[in-house]
């Protein structure tokens, strides 16, 4: 039940806090690497996936949008099937959508979801987008952060185990989106692991 590890870490985690030269130092990495891994504005590829839940593509404002489908799997069943996080990569603010169904059985059919995200949102679906960090703002086990908690815990210095594995991590671009699960991704948006 590792999720229980990431509803702490993800309702304690200051994505603005981490100091990027200490990091840089502790791990091994190059300053301007570490300096654009962790940067608030960096921008995380997410590839469209719908065996693990989200699509990705603009709103119609033409924001990059990301939506997860499925009543939460942690949360009540009040919540709503399609909930949609847009992203204004300019000012960093983000914008979030939740979106009823009348046909929850409809949420396995692709095209059932798109048609829908479509009429409600102006979704236009390209299959990645590119966003920000961020963790939704009511619905916890929805975020996209440059770590998960054990390797959070290694490089702010509160873990000494897995400095190699974060340098790696660091360098190679990774990152996780959590959807109910912590995906591990690599930096062009594809699920390496969870």
């Amino acid at each position: 039940m590792t999720w229980m590890f990431d509803k702490e870490f993800l309702e304690r985690l200051d994505l603005g806090a981490y100091d990027a030269a200490a990091i840089a130092k502790r791990v091994g990495v190059p300053l301007d690497v570490a300096q654009k891994f962790f940067d608030p504005k960096r921008q995380y590829v997410v590839q469209s996936n719908l065996d693990y839940g989200w699509v990705a593509g603009k709103n119609g404002d033409g924001q990059p949008t990301l939506v997860f489908i499925g009543r939460p799997r942690l949360d009540a069943a009040n919540d709503d099937p399609l909930n949609a996080i847009s992203f204004d990569l300019t000012t960093g603010k983000l914008s979030t959508r939740s979106v009823s169904v009348d046909d929850e059985d409809g949420l396995d059919d692709a095209e059932y979801v798109l048609g829908m995200l479509e009429d409600e949102i102006g979704f236009e679906h390209l299959e990645q987008a590119n966003v920000l960090a961020f963790k939704y703002p009511k619905l916890w086990h929805y975020a996209v952060v440059p770590l998960p908690f054990h390797l959070h815990d290694t490089v702010v210095g509160a873990d000494e185990d897995d400095l190699d594995v974060a340098r790696d991590w660091i360098l190679e671009g990774s990152y996780v989106l959590h959807c109910g699960n912590a995906y591990f991704m690599s930096s062009t948006g594809e699920v390496e692991s969870s």
